[in-house]
């Protein structure tokens, strides 16, 4: 399916199916008749019912029965862009958002679409989004485990800075993911350099920003966020299990996406705006208070073929350009950008 057809855009008109959908979703666990639907949507119940047949085809577990209506389970968790929308407080980001059930990558969509669109066509801020993705990707082209109930979204950005400056916005993404789930859920979550979020050590979040550069200026930037919000560890495979954890495996109970969502935009607005115009600078004394390892012994790693070197020494934190500071044994210190390279804490 060509990507453009694959989205539906919010605020925008929304097919029959959608609203549909919405209404049961509105109700989980409870029947909606037909007639309630035909009169809330000014269509017939066989028309009704033919939506119904293909939300049904499309995988969305819909029970119909005789004489009552239809439902759709209490568990179901699907993404709601309106209800997203409706807690947004910004002034561009999520305004709009493209929302699919299932894709390869959003980051991947969006690059697409912003290589294909014009400002006015694709403006700053555009969110796209997705329940499901089969194609996940992280840093350095690594594959993304994306099992469903997660939280995947790219953002276009337009910041128009050096594409040196690039690698420290992934910091300042990353920091408004962690930000997002300490204010909605009450979850202590450190920043990871270069782009992790961490919850008791075990990556919960991570963060990918691809660019596209004119000459010495960067024109589109694609902030990609993958949560693990709600899904049991269990389905990852056990190599994955001690490093990675989820949002509703720490709390024990499902979490809402739609408002983490809703939250991420928020707070990661008035962060983008500061770091347009000052850089990391002014945010690196709120980012260094949740930098994991802070203050601690690492190991930092070269993990391009051939290139074993590991250094070792104290995180010190970061700078402006989004560099880490290693201190060494010696009392100096040594800077390392964003590459082929591991931290661990020693």
């Amino acid at each position: 399916m060509d990507v453009h057809e694959k989205y539906l855009k919010f605020p925008g008109e929304v097919p029959v199916k959608w609203k549909i959908l919405g209404r049961l979703l509105d109700s989980r666990g409870t029947f909606v008749s037909g007639e309630e639907l035909g009169d809330l949507l000014q269509i017939s119940r066989p028309a009704i019912w033919k939506q119904i047949q293909i939300l049904m085809r499309e995988g969305i577990p819909i029970e119909a029965a005789h004489r009552k209506g239809y439902r759709v389970p209490e568990s179901l968790d699907l993404l709601r862009p309106d209800q997203i929308q409706s807690s947004l407080v910004t002034s561009f980001l999520g305004r709009p958002i493209l929302y699919t059930r299932e894709t390869g990558s959003t980051n991947d969509d969006a690059k697409l679409l912003a290589g294909e669109s014009s400002p006015d066509e694709l403006p700053e801020g555009t969110v796209l989004i997705a329940d499901t993705q089969s194609r996940g990707k992280g840093r350095l082209g690594r594959s993304w485990q994306s099992p469903p109930g997660g939280i995947f979204m790219s953002i276009i950005l337009r910041p128009r800075v050096s594409p040196s400056r690039v690698p420290a916005l992934s910091i300042v993404v990353g920091f408004a993911v962690a930000s997002a789930i300490k204010d909605v859920l009450g979850l202590f979550a450190e920043v990871k350099w270069p782009n992790d979020v961490l919850i008791g050590g075990r990556k919960v979040a991570g963060v990918l920003c691809e660019m596209r550069a004119e000459l010495d200026v960067t024109s589109v930037v694609v902030a990609g966020i993958g949560v693990n919000a709600n899904f049991d560890l269990e389905v990852l495979p056990p190599l994955l299990r001690d490093k990675t954890t989820s949002l509703s495996w720490e709390l024990g109970r499902p979490v809402d996406r739609n408002s983490l969502v809703a939250s991420v935009l928020n707070t990661l607005e008035p962060l983008y705006m500061e770091f347009l115009g000052g850089g990391l600078s002014r945010l690196l004394p709120r980012v260094e208070k949740v930098l994991a390892y802070a203050g601690m012994p690492v190991r930092i790693q070269n993990t391009s073929p051939g290139s074993p070197e590991v250094s070792e020494g104290i995180l010190e934190g970061i700078d402006p350009d989004g560099r880490l500071i290693l201190g060494l044994p010696d009392g100096s210190r040594r800077y390392f950008s964003a590459g082929d390279l591991s931290l661990r804490p020693v």
